[in-house]
């Protein structure tokens, strides 16, 4: 650990885009980071990560429905892992709109329970901003 801004570098673990699908543009990747601890996972989360749809059309649209990742202890996704990677969007094809899950905000909040056996998501923008919390 250093508190040297030379010392610090980049982690790249998801460089892919869709821009038909989705948009990272000023996602906030690493709002939220939290640890199992020594030799454990990694939770990171980008609160304004967007899905889009009918894009470059009248009716374009987009969702901030957030997205979650988990890394391995090496901040790599590990492939072989069902737990790794950023397949941690439970907001992803659910009802839209701000009424239900398209302003959901997923990974404003986000830790491992205590046992560090799960993980737990905070959406405040879910069912028109009252918010939900998933385990």
């Amino acid at each position: 650990m250093s508190l040297s801004t030379p010392d610090c570098t980049r982690v790249i673990f998801d460089n892919d885009e869709d821009l038909s699908k989705e948009s990272k543009e000023n996602q906030w990747l690493g709002v939220t980071v939290s640890s199992q601890g020594p030799g454990g996972k990694v939770l990171t989360c980008a609160h304004r990560y967007q899905r889009r749809k009918n894009v470059n059309s009248n009716i374009e649209n987009r969702d901030i429905i957030g997205r979650c990742y988990v890394l391995s202890q090496d901040l790599t996704i590990n492939a072989k892992s069902s737990e790794d990677g950023g397949n941690w969007h439970f907001c992803d094809n659910r009802n839209r709109g701000h009424e239900m899950f398209g302003s959901c905000q997923q990974g404003l909040s986000a830790t491992f329970d205590k046992d560090f056996h799960y993980l737990i998501f905070g959406a405040p923008g879910a069912y028109n901003w009252k918010g939900v919390v998933r385990l």
